[in-house]
């Protein structure tokens, strides 16, 4: 008889039967073990399978190795049942087969024939010179953006995108954020790349495995070694807590203490003998093992001599001449700045060492297929499929990659810049896995002054690298600037020491001279020898990542404001050709933006031999002649490019590689624009009111007043009338920039209204295209002919409004000028209003802005170099300095600079979490436990306590709701103590509408569809209870592809915007607006006709509940029209359209910032008086219209615009983008291009055609200037060595002009306060800047047609020229 035993280990049973062993098994208590170890060790080969394959697929994918040619077979078809269902395979059995020789088993293995050799090195080889010729190029695959980079010669060791997480895009506080060190190291990366620590997937070698990480490095030992200079943790914590609280000790700093005092590991027996000044000396003895402040990087206090020159002193040469030690000078030396920011750990992995190109893909036709909000996916996504190869035919429908600029590390200049590296042959030192890098310096540099009140002031040199994300440098928070230098100013003993040397005190130009000396020569020791070595032959340093790389330091910026530019580059202020990147003359300068003045662009300023030797010629005749430093002499040499006798340090240091230092000083958005021409523009619109009257000015400063806010602090309320605040920033200017539309609107004379109104629509217009963060070759297009819109707009504005009426000083611009003369010494200053003129144009400020668009593709976005970045930095010093004693405050600030820094490396490596951060981390946690604990039903009907506040949000999320029920809602209670107002009128049938239409479709294109009353009575809300809620967070992705936020209150921003269904043209408005009345949710279910088993389960379901607004559509907007889109509340009196209704929260894109019109005042006719829609302070009114301002942040912009990147499916397309760079319509009033300006202006025409040829269309409106030889150069000295005031809270404001002669120049010099007496009257020939326009449009945006600019049934324009007498035209 057969037995059965049991197979299980360690069991003894034996059946009779094949049933009693099954039986058995089933309960076998012996068997479970070795399923588990059977499952186990499946799952490990299934892991190891899945590993394989993903090697092999990416192999496959992105490697072109030559393996042996096999006949191609087809495969045949799958077999199918009888039923035509294909079998599946069990997953153990299915057959693998491999795709390389290595994969085959060793037996069969060697069946095989070698394949050809790689053409690539082994691993990773930086490129040589013969390389370049025929260097590959690299793609990584498109993420879900449709974004790629390409790299050239050889990708980076290391993928400095692989860390980056979805925490890292989320810029609103509230927006959750992961811990890194909880991230999934194989997580994706933000562009979709896989997040592994290399990217040796790129290359072809398939030995090299995926999956390899950097070596870990020794984070440092803990215990004495691991905290410094310090012996235990307790000294350690002691000192973070005194040097990181607050300088005014506080209640909560006084908490902070106490909890370090009885955090574990602390102890009162390590502080004996243990004192402040102890712990101060040892952080300053301390040596830092690698990083910033290491051994070799530290401050050096050192001096440079000036020499004097004097009149008619000669010399042998200018060896000869005696100099001036100034002392004090303290700095690092650079390469130990570069070489310890390489080898810190804390941003190890973010650096981009190797350029690249980053590409867009549009997305085929956004709008055809709507895509809910909702499932927008937020920036971290997984990869798609690979980039197109150069090989491969593009296919028709797929549109063409684009290119986009986002950092200096995807910029034309250090793209340039690698590939001359690459044709550098390598050093033979160097082993094969060395990496060829460019260290990409960014130098920031600016005099701040230190406190509120007295003298104390710092001309600090910051250095950025430029390899870094700029979302990461440009926060003051992560301590990213380098403090390279502080620059001293020429002590009070250099004229006594001169006088002691010549017998007589210095002349001004001769301080003048030797201010500008001081700046070069301070520079021609910071760029020594070793940077200059460097320079040529780069540094090899092992890297935070653990790469050895030879860096190569390369400076591409250099921001400052425009008198330190003068200074940098040794031109004279305010001269015959003040503009540092080119040639242009001062009576030029208001032609910016002409094709004149773009043709006089492509002159730049060079750094050539003849200019060298000129100045050595001068400076020859000063020290070796003795030559006055104003002697006509020297203007022989000098004046032809407005030249100091000084050589500039850059020159000195970069001319042999072929350098032009002009080119590093590049544009300055805030500055040259915001603090300049807008605020110029700004002043004298005020300037054009207060010629209205009082009662114009006092009007403009109410509607100020009652602009609404928006966002967290994008816009702020407007307290004080804005035409008489003082101290403005920056800041203030732009905010006036986006709300100043509908506030100017209407309060000057129709002719002159339009006008305006053109002009501040192009300004702001052109002011967001530069403050965009991420550029693409098609809003660089968008943004030259913006460029050329703008400046026709500025032109007009000034030959035909400012023409009109006499303009005189503002009362806050009396008393600069009356405080300046009092300081100056003149006796009983005019308090009178002097008549001012609009002198914008005739600034280099206004010259400098049709450069933007190029330095957008050099160097990348213009937030790179904006000296906006070097101003937040000041925080630190301010803050430094008041730690100090006040005297010889420089290196005490420095050495403040350098223990913060210490402290923050020697911080990671105490596990001790200080109290503040603990709170926030436990606030965010009780808040999220809170937040999910709190489903279930209130016994109470209403609760007045206020809304629970909202957790953290998860970025994934398209918005948020309190999950409280604490504010709660009888339907019908409610209803009937509201039955009176109008807003109430059909609630439950319009929300069971609303509700039954998501029910019924998921994601509906239209909730407005018709129900019968059988179906609606379906639609059951439990208890007849809804729930209110006070705040939505939107979640939503910007065009930057970053993650933001916007909270919608009922009370406080409570307006939204939508997608238009409707929206299939591009003439179509693309969003519909609505105003939230109230957010609520509700628990639904539908037991009507149809319903499902899940459609009769309670569910929760949010709504908001509306007012909508509607388009005015009798009046043209859009970009083409330079119209804000208007809107006004639909009539309840309109039985055609619904005034209210409810809306799902994800159909919500972001918050909307409605302004009212002013100008056409207020109504009460388009809703009954209501306490539900209004409230309280709006009386009962409404106005009559509104504006959907296009300029409130960026990420707006780009969404009327269209072509952001992120936008996605939720985005205007590219090709109607594209089409927002032309006008419909001509500038200003119809009547200005039919007759002359009113006053006295005569028409003059051009008599002879060739006459008008010469012209050009260059425009050229002279403004009554101050000549450039009227310039005293002892002040334009002053105005070079004052200390330029760039707190965001104490900005000077700008002198006027004024049209008197009598009154002495003022010690401090702005460069627009110059005019020049000499009119000119040159022609105008609209037709050839059309011609122009449309041949620089066509070079950004391919396949346009210019529209008619003008209109009408003429083919030109008039062709007027005006000529004004007694006034200063444009």
């Amino acid at each position: 008889m057969p037995s059965y035993p049991c197979s299980a280990p360690g069991c003894r049973f034996t059946g009779k039967d094949q049933r009693a062993l099954s039986k058995h098994r089933s309960a076998c208590k012996f068997r479970l073990p070795g399923i588990t170890e059977a499952l186990k060790k499946r799952a490990r080969e299934d892991e190891d399978e899945r590993e394989t394959r993903k090697r092999l697929r990416m192999e496959r994918d992105n490697a072109a190795e030559v393996e042996v040619e096999v006949p191609v077979q087809l495969a045949a078809p799958p077999a199918t049942t009888r039923s035509g269902r294909r079998p599946r395979i069990p997953k153990r059995l299915v057959d693998y087969v491999p795709h390389t020789k290595e994969d085959l088993p060793t037996h069969l293995a060697d069946a095989f024939p070698d394949p050809l050799p790689e053409p690539t090195p082994s691993r990773y080889t930086s490129p040589t010179v013969e390389d370049v010729e025929d260097e590959d190029v690299w793609r990584t695959p498109p993420d879900s953006f449709g974004l790629y980079r390409e790299y050239y010669g050889t990708p980076p060791q290391r993928d400095p995108e692989a860390t980056a997480s979805l925490s890292s895009v989320c810029d609103a506080p509230t927006l959750e954020k992961q811990d890194p060190s909880h991230a999934d190291s194989e997580s994706t990366g933000p562009c979709g790349i896989p997040a592994y620590k290399t990217i040796f997937w790129l290359t072809r070698n398939s030995a090299v495995g995926v999956h390899e990480q950097p070596a870990q490095s020794d984070g440092g030992n803990q215990g004495s070694a691991g905290f410094g200079p310090f012996d235990n943790a307790s000294q350690f914590r002691l000192y973070d807590w005194h040097y990181n609280a607050s300088l005014t000790k506080s209640m909560d700093d006084f908490d902070n203490l106490i909890d370090v005092l009885l955090s574990r590991g602390f102890s009162v027996e390590h502080l004996r003998n243990f004192r402040a000044q102890m712990a101060q000396e040892k952080m300053d003895d301390y040596v830092h093992p690698k990083g910033v402040f290491s051994a070799e990087d530290g401050w050096i206090e050192s001096s440079v001599e000036i020499p004097l020159p004097k009149t008619k002193a000669r010399h042998a040469s200018e060896a000869a001449a005696p100099t001036f030690q100034v002392r004090g000078v303290y700095h690092r030396r650079l390469t130990a700045v570069i070489r310890g920011a390489a080898e810190d750990e804390r941003f190890a992995d973010r650096y981009h060492w190797v350029p690249h190109k980053l590409f867009w893909v549009p997305p085929v036709n956004p709008r055809a297929t709507r895509t809910p909000t909702s499932e927008v996916p937020p920036p971290s996504t997984q990869p798609t499929s690979s980039a197109p190869s150069e090989s491969s035919s593009p296919q028709p429908d797929i549109p063409r990659p684009i290119r986009v600029y986002t950092d200096t590390y995807n910029s034309n200049a250090m793209l340039r810049e690698a590939e001359e590296l690459r044709k550098k042959p390598r050093n033979p030192a160097d082993s094969e896995d060395v990496e060829y890098a460019i260290a990409s310096v960014l130098l920031w540099s600016d005099s701040t002054h230190l406190t509120s009140f007295g003298s104390a002031a710092l001309w600090p040199i910051y250095l950025y690298l430029g390899n870094l994300s700029k979302y990461i440098r440009g926060m003051p928070t992560e301590f990213a600037a380098h403090h390279l230098a502080y620059i001293p100013s020429l002590p009070d003993d250099f004229k006594d020491f001169y006088t002691q040397v010549y017998g007589s005190p210095p002349s001004a130009d001769v301080q003048t001279f030797c201010k500008r000396e001081l700046m070069q020569q301070i520079w021609l020791l910071l760029l020594d020898d070793e940077f200059m070595d460097a320079y040529e032959n780069g540094i090899l340093v092992t890297c935070g990542d653990g790469v050895v790389r030879r860096i190569f330091p390369r400076i591409f910026t250099y921001s400052a404001d425009y008198p330190e530019k003068i200074l940098l580059t040794a031109l004279k202020p305010l001269s015959t050709h003040p503009c540092p990147r080119c040639l242009v003359t001062h009576d030029e300068l208001c032609e910016a933006g002409t094709p004149n003045d773009m043709q006089r662009r492509t002159t730049r300023r060079l750094d050539t031999p003849k200019l060298r030797r000129d100045i050595l010629r001068a400076r020859k005749l000063v020290f070796k002649k003795g030559c006055a430093l104003s002697s006509k002499r020297l203007k022989k040499y000098l004046d032809s490019g407005s030249l100091n006798p000084i050589q500039s340090a850059f020159s000195a240091r970069f001319a042999r590689f072929g350098v032009n230092f002009y080119d590093l000083f590049v544009p300055d958005l805030m500055h040259e624009f915001e603090l300049g021409v807008w605020k110029g523009t700004f002043t004298h619109l005020l300037r054009l009111l207060a010629a209205q009257g009082d009662h114009a000015l006092q009007e403009f400063n109410r509607r100020m007043r009652e602009m609404p806010t928006y966002g967290r602090d994008k816009i702020r309320k407007f307290w004080r009338d804005v035409s008489t605040r003082k101290k403005l920033a920056a800041r203030d200017y732009e905010d006036f920039l986006i709300c100043f539309i509908p506030a100017f609107e209407g309060l000057l004379p129709q002719r002159d209204n339009q006008t305006v109104m053109d002009l501040l629509f192009e300004l702001a217009n052109w002011h967001a295209l530069a403050k965009l963060r991420l550029h693409t070759d098609v809003s660089v297009g968008i943004f030259r002919a913006a460029t050329g819109h703008m400046t026709e707009a500025m032109r007009d504005f000034a030959r035909t409004t400012c023409e009109r009426y006499e303009t005189r000083e503002l009362a806050k611009e009396v008393d600069a000028r009356v405080r300046r003369a009092e300081k100056s010494g003149a006796d009983a200053p005019d308090r009178n209003s002097k008549v001012v003129h609009f002198n914008v144009l005739n600034t280099y400020k206004y010259h400098s802005l049709p450069d933007y668009p190029d330095s957008v593709e050099e160097i990348g976005p213009l937030d790179n170099a904006n000296t906006q970045v070097g101003e937040l930095e000041h925080r630190h010093v301010k803050r430094f300095y008041a730690r100090t004693n006040k005297i010889n405050y420089a290196i005490q600030i420095a050495k403040h600079q350098r223990r913060a820094a210490l402290l923050r490396a020697l911080r990671q490596h105490d596990d001790y979490v200080p109290r503040r951060e603990r709170l926030r981390m436990e606030r965010a946690a009780r808040l999220k436990e809170s937040g999910s604990t709190s489903n279930e039903l209130s016994s109470q009907d209403s609760d007045r306590r206020p809304d629970s506040p909202l957790p953290l949000t998860n970025p994934h999320d398209h918005h948020a709701i309190s999950q409280t029920r604490r504010l709660c809602l009888r339907l019908h209670n409610w209803l009937a103590e509201h039955d009176r107002d109008p807003a109430a009128k059909n609630f439950i049938p319009l929300l069971r509408a609303h509700l039954l239409a998501r029910m019924l479709k998921p994601t509906p294109a239209d909730t407005h569809a018709a129900f019968s009353d059988r179906l609606l009575d379906g639609v059951e809300i439990q208890d007849d209870r809804i729930y209110r809620h006070k705040t939505l967070r939107v979640n939503y992705t910007t065009y930057n592809m970053r993650r933001d936020q916007d909270v919608i209150k009922p009370s406080k921003h409570p307006d939204i915007m939508v997608l238009a269904d409707d929206y299939t043209t591009p003439d179509a408005h693309p969003f519909w607006y609505a105003r939230v009345i109230d957010i609520f949710h509700a628990d639904v279910r539908y037991t009507g006709p149809g319903a499902t088993r899940s459609m009769q389960k309670w569910r929760r379901m949010e709504f908001l509940w509306v007012r909508w607004f509607e388009v005015d559509e009798d009046v043209p907007c859009g970009f083409q029209e330079r119209q804000l889109p208007r809107l006004r509340f639909i009539d309840t009196t309109d039985s055609d359209k619904d005034p209210f209704g409810f809306l799902d929260p994800r159909e919500v894109l972001r918050g909307a910032y409605i302004v009212p019109a002013f100008v056409h005042g207020t109504t009460n006719t388009l809703l009954p008086p209501s306490k539900l829609a209004r409230c309280s302070t709006d009386q009962d009114e409404d106005f009559e219209y509104y504006y959907a301002c296009l300029f409130v942040d960026r990420d707006m912009y780009m969404r009327y615009l269209g072509g952001g990147i992120g936008h996605r499916e939720t985005g205007v397309s590219v090709t109607t983008s594209q089409q927002h760079a032309l006008r419909r319509r001509p500038l200003g009033a119809e009547e200005d291009h039919a007759e002359p300006p009113s006053g006295t202006l005569t028409r003059t025409t051009s008599p002879d055609p060739e006459d008008s040829a010469v012209s050009d269309g260059s425009a050229s409106h002279a403004v009554q200037q101050l000549p450039a030889d009227d310039l005293d150069e002892g002040d334009a000295a002053e105005m070079l060595d004052e200390d330029d005031e760039d707190d965001a809270d104490e900005l000077e404001e700008d002198e006027p002009e004024v049209d008197d002669p009598d009154v002495d120049e003022p010690d401090r010099l702005e460069e627009d306060e110059y005019e020049d007496g000499d009119d000119a009257e040159d022609d105008w020939d609209h037709e050839g800047l059309e011609d122009a326009f449309a041949a620089g449009l066509q070079a950004g945006l391919p396949e346009l047609e210019l529209e008619d600019e003008w209109g009408g049934d003429t083919d030109e324009p008039p062709d007027f020229v005006y000529a004004v007498e007694g006034f200063a035209p444009l």
